[in-house]
């Protein structure tokens, strides 16, 4: 059985046991809510040049518990903040200021980075088990932490709001009309909905509960349309033997457009690629996994299985080229893969030993 890491899945076993399940400016001085800053960069060799020096793969490992940033089509890492407690989460500002989260789910910090993560702008924290974020229009953070969604103003530690959630908010997103969706786990179990915020608000205006079953990932299109990835790291299976959906929903709408089953296996992330192609990871929990590529229907128009070994986060790159993190708990097979903007051929393999690749970004300065 994978994924025991004590850290990584320590609320799946208290939560559900039974089912033995897991995106400039100063900051004010003295600001509550901030923890000292441990982290120090130290500085690697980096022996492939980058055809674009302005872009960065940044890559959150568990293993090593330390962010890594390489330049985009570089293999060797040019800089890496050790001490960490392993950056479960990686997202960008409208700045490119990179934010992090531990994967801890007690005393955890989010760490921001000013763009290219040349040096850390501050720390907010600690919070227990913060993992989701996502950033509003205006580039103000919000981060889901255990019972609740905390909104703080764009680039500052400074809180604006406490929107009360019980359990942890495991995935945040917003669509272009503002509205925020929260997923996530509960304190005794699933919250098998996703709750739709209308700016400003802190009580959901809708809830999303159909074809809903423990909401991992969110994705929303450029229609507005949203993506719900179900099931993740096998939370489902040894329960009832499902093995994950995607949903797809209209804007505005609480019944699936469509739902994807052919090819899920255990979703663990999703991203959109060029022309509009859907990526999933699917972590296979008692396989190697895949990542299935999605056009308009239901059926895979590509399983991508060449340098995959249990797939755990995605990221595209501003060509569309396709970066996978393999976390594979095995010696020799964790690894970044990256693939052409179609998904159908591998194109480079960054390895990375036991560090165990956790989750991945792209930006530029």
């Amino acid at each position: 059985m994978k994924n025991l890491d004590p850290g990584r899945y320590a609320l799946s076993s208290c939560v559900a046991a039974a089912m033995l399940a897991g995106c400039g400016g100063s900051p004010p001085a003295g600001a509550l809510g901030v923890v000292p800053q441990m982290q120090t960069s130290r500085m690697m060799s980096d022996r492939n040049a980058h055809r674009n020096a302005k872009w960065f793969l940044y890559v959150g490992f568990q293993n090593a518990r330390s962010l890594d940033v390489y330049r985009l089509h570089g293999s060797e890492p040019i800089r890496e903040y050790p001490g960490t407690l392993g950056p479960v989460t990686i997202a960008l500002d409208p700045w490119n200021d990179v934010y992090t989260t531990d994967n801890n789910p007690s005393g955890g910090a989010i760490t921001a980075y000013t763009p290219g993560a040349r040096s850390v702008l501050f720390q907010i924290g600690p919070y227990d088990w913060c993992r989701g974020l996502a950033f509003d229009a205006e580039g103000n953070l919000y981060a889901g932490c255990y019972a609740g969604v905390r909104e703080f103003a764009a680039r500052s530690r400074k809180l604006i709001r406490l929107i009360r959630q019980p359990g942890v908010n495991e995935a945040l997103a917003f669509d272009s009309k503002g509205n925020l969706y929260v997923a996530g786990l509960e304190g005794s179990g699933p919250r098998a909905q996703v709750e739709v915020f209308p700016p400003g608000a802190k009580k959901p205006a809708r809830t999303i509960t159909e074809g809903i079953q423990y909401p991992f990932a969110l994705l929303v299109d450029k229609s507005n349309d949203l993506f719900v990835a179900n099931c993740g790291f096998g939370s489902c299976y040894l329960s009832s033997g499902n093995r994950g959906s995607i949903t797809e929903y209209a804007y505005g709408s609480g019944a699936p457009l469509r739902t994807i089953t052919d090819g899920i296996d255990s979703p663990q992330a999703m991203a959109f690629g060029k022309n509009g192609l859907l990526f999933v990871a699917n972590y296979g929990y008692f396989k190697k996994g895949s990542v299935t590529v999605y056009s308009s229907g239901t059926k895979p128009v590509r399983r991508i299985t060449a340098g995959i070994r249990n797939p755990d986060a995605l990221a595209v790159g501003p060509s569309g080229y396709v970066y996978v993190a393999n976390y594979a708990y095995a010696k020799g097979h964790d690894s970044i893969t990256v693939y052409t903007p179609d998904g159908s051929q591998l194109v480079r393999t960054i390895p990375e030993e036991l560090d165990g690749p956790l989750s991945l970004g792209i930006g530029k300065e």
